[in-house]
């Protein structure tokens, strides 16, 4: 074979080594994640091997042996595909975790306030600014332009750097937004 050729039945040759790479790498993930609800399977179509995916479905069985309907399995949070974690998400998810710390008892709900103070990164200007602009709500990321806008104005000049100071957190905040005072 030379540059340049079609050799059709070396191309065919590579097309089922590869999907049978796929297969083995879906099939190493499937052994690794309990929680897999794909079934991946192989079908010949027009002469190309193409890789399927379908949703599997499960029968439960009761004591006596007899099937039921469907069912769908769910599994731990920790079984599920990982998803990316952005920075920009860091204020909204300090927020939740300090609206759900609301109802726990009084002796537990002050040690997760002291470590939080300690550690309120998220809830610096800069990270919340940031959450502000890639919120959904309109009227959210309107407010951090506007907060942007206003700091530059009254803001020092170019060759300042600016020492950073972990902020007071506000643990009645209804949003995140409101997790710091904004005139401090």
């Amino acid at each position: 074979m030379f540059i340049g050729s079609v050799d059709v039945p070396e191309t065919k040759r590579l097309k089922k080594l590869q999907m049978r790479k796929e297969q083995n790498t879906i099939r190493s993930s499937k052994q690794a994640s309990a929680a897999s609800a794909s079934n991946y399977y192989s079908v010949e179509n027009e002469g190309e091997t193409e890789i399927e995916d379908a949703m599997e479905v499960k029968t439960a069985e009761d004591q006596e042996g007899t099937k039921d309907g469907p069912y769908t399995t769910f599994a731990s949070k920790s079984f599920q595909q990982p998803t990316l974690t952005v920075q920009m998400d860091g204020a909204g998810h300090l927020w939740h975790f300090i609206n759900s710390s609301r109802y726990l008892p009084e002796k537990y709900r002050d040690i997760i306030k002291q470590v939080i103070s300690r550690n309120a990164y998220f809830a610096a200007p800069e990270n919340l600014l940031l959450a502000m602009l890639t919120d959904n709500r309109c009227h959210i990321r309107t407010l951090a332009a506007w907060r942007i806008i206003k700091a530059r104005e009254i803001g020092p000049g170019g060759n300042c750097v600016r020492r950073f100071v972990i902020p007071a957190v506000d643990f009645r905040a209804t949003d995140y937004v409101d997790l710091i005072d904004w005139q401090a």
